[in-house]
């Protein structure tokens, strides 16, 4: 039987909870936006020197608040590499760090989603951003160099033929009718940070793409993090998008996922 998450904006929200010690995973729920908080720093950094590939994440908010969490997937052309989980109560910095030695050449891709919950009495509010960036290693030659680099995405970018074959079969699975949708990449969330999805205003935007990724953590973050590390590889998610919806394809452990967001303004 196909399945299907479905989640509808504006719906109730349960509040995040996580234990004194971090053997219990908060949740993230996008609150309405806080105006007493801002990012001082957000930044997803990859960076390639003495044959390893450095990937570093760091976010500070302009005060501690109830909540901070920061997650991040990193993968090499199209296919799953690493990913981040990491939150602290009353905290305004999270930072991570991992080396990969003698990295393989490709294209690395790096998105991240940096999240803060504040709690006033009964009122809770929430901030939160997106951090992307890219390396492209050419080892063609003995010493492996960085071909480009940034934090902008670019139209040019584009995956094997495996990566969209994977997605031709995800979309065959759920029936979906490709023309209907602007198809894209997950890391392609980034392009929404400070550019309106279309008939949108840059706010509701920025609701529909926070509301997108509780989703994305709920079931996709998650489901990483119960299945084994030798089986977490797969091909990264498609993001399939049209004006009153949003879907999510994707196939961990050989089980594949339909998440599925209406948008409704």
């Amino acid at each position: 039987m196909k399945k299907s998450v479905i989640f509808i904006l504006f719906t109730i929200f349960i509040v995040s909870v996580i234990a004194a010690t971090n053997t219990s995973v908060p949740t993230i729920t996008y609150f309405p936006p806080d105006q007493t908080v801002t990012f001082q720093e957000q930044n997803n950094e990859l960076d390639y020197t003495n044959n390893k590939l450095h990937w570093k994440t760091i976010s500070t908010t302009s005060k501690p608040t109830y909540l901070r969490q920061d997650i991040a997937m990193l993968y090499r052309d199209g296919v799953f590499l690493g990913f981040m989980n990491q939150w602290k109560t009353n905290h305004k910095t999270l930072s991570f760090e991992h080396l990969f030695s003698k990295p393989k050449p490709g294209m690395y891709e790096s998105i991240s989603y940096h999240y803060s919950e504040n709690h006033n009495n009964d009122d809770i509010r929430s901030a939160a951003l997106m951090d992307y960036s890219y390396l492209q290693l050419d080892c063609a030659t003995t010493n492996c160099h960085v071909e480009q680099s940034g934090d902008q995405l670019s139209d040019s970018m584009h995956y094997n033929k495996k990566v969209e074959h994977h997605w031709d079969d995800l979309m065959a699975y759920f029936s979906i009718e490709e023309q209907l949708f602007t198809k894209m990449s997950m890391t392609h969330l980034f392009r929404y940070k400070d550019q309106p999805l279309p008939t949108l205003t840059q706010q509701e935007t920025d609701d529909v793409i926070n509301h997108l990724w509780e989703g994305i953590y709920a079931n996709y973050i998650i489901a990483l993090m119960d299945t084994n590390e030798k089986q977490r590889a797969h091909y990264i998610p498609l993001v399939l998008m049209k004006s009153d919806e949003i879907q999510i394809l994707y196939e961990i452990n050989d089980k594949k996922e339909q998440l599925i967001q209406k948008i409704n303004f």
